[in-house]
């Protein structure tokens, strides 16, 4: 009786090791995903300012150009 109960013990902790495995492996991914989706906003942020300037810079070469 004592031996299934420590081998239906080990079967649990050899499972809740693997998940706790894949869990740590899942937030790692979760990170690097946050990272990169930082990046890309950043990239974004920088692409809409020079968006603007640019728009800026058409009006004032039309404002210039309309009598």
């Amino acid at each position: 009786m004592r031996r299934g109960y420590d081998e239906a013990t080990k079967q649990r902790d050899m499972r809740l090791n693997r998940l706790a495995n894949t869990a740590t492996e899942a937030a790692v991914k979760v990170e690097g995903a946050a990272a990169k989706a930082e990046a890309a906003a950043g990239t974004a942020t920088e692409a809409a300012k020079t968006a603007g300037t640019a728009a800026d810079k058409v009006n004032e070469v039309l404002e210039r150009q309309t009598p």
